[in-house]
């Protein structure tokens, strides 16, 4: 199968590609300009120098942590889950509930949701290991943190950190010591 394309017509999928989450072979398909070029004659060699340069003029480079900050409130509690063991869909749920005292539900909707995201942005992926196949459910995925995962989860930490100190210098916190507390 042929795709329509003309030179240079990659640059903005960058942009618009990462709007839209879809992969370089759906930007492909969707630039219809002119000449026909086979799938099979487009390599990784060709394409990632557009996309590159093109992150580049955005002032981010597509694989830098902070492009994808900040974090909507479910990635960032769906990165913790994972960032101390794999786990399946209900587990990162029954995680957050529990790491929250209940504060936090999420539900699956939201879950799904943002764990096809995830998986699409590369911060996530899926194991296809089951802890124990005798005692688990064949269906359940498990998911995992990438390494670009945790540097993203560490980057939002920090912007989080820089967050509360400035709450704790305008006195809205009050020191560490009461931040359980008060």
């Amino acid at each position: 199968m042929g795709v329509n394309i003309m030179m240079g017509s990659l640059l903005p999928w960058a942009v618009w590609g990462k709007r839209c989450r879809c992969d370089i072979a759906d930007a492909l398909t969707m630039f219809v300009i002119k000449g026909t070029i086979s799938m099979a004659d487009i390599s990784a060699i060709d394409i990632v120098p557009f996309i590159v340069e093109a992150g580049r003029r955005m002032g981010k480079t597509p694989r830098e942590a902070e492009a994808l900050l900040p974090l909507t409130p479910a990635v960032f509690h769906i990165l913790l889950a994972l960032a101390d063991q794999e786990r399946h869909g209900y587990g990162i749920m029954q995680e957050i509930l529990a790491r929250t005292d209940g504060q936090f539900k999420m539900g699956p909707g939201t879950l799904y949701g943002s764990i096809k995201r995830m998986l699409a942005d590369g911060l996530i992926e899926e194991s296809g290991e089951q802890p124990d196949a005798q005692l688990d459910d064949e269906r359940r995925r498990y998911y995992r943190l990438t390494h670009f995962g945790q540097r993203v989860a560490r980057a939002e930490a920090r912007r989080l950190a820089a967050l509360v100190h400035v709450a704790q210098l305008k006195h809205l916190l009050g020191g560490p010591e009461l931040l359980g507390g008060q």
